[in-house]
């Protein structure tokens, strides 16, 4: 493969892996783990398949960032 064909390509596989990625979404948290500092989330919006509008499907282990947060528990005095 030419060096040109290889950046071409390289080109086209960074883009569309670009556009896979979700950066920011309207979402409804259906799990939190602690432990791990990850949800389970639902995302809110539809999207058309097949002419019709449908759910998408959640998503799992997302990572949370928290840079200053405190964790509250139902037990604490």
């Amino acid at each position: 493969m030419s060096a040109i064909n290889e950046y071409e390509y390289q080109q086209i596989h960074d883009k569309r892996l670009a556009e896979s990625i979700c950066v920011a979404a309207t979402v409804k948290v259906v799990a939190f783990d602690p432990a791990k500092m990850t949800v389970d989330v639902q995302p809110l919006s539809k999207h058309l398949q097949n002419g019709k509008y449908e759910s998408q499907p959640p998503i799992l282990g997302v990572p949370v960032a928290c840079t200053r947060c405190l964790l509250y528990t139902s037990d604490a005095a």
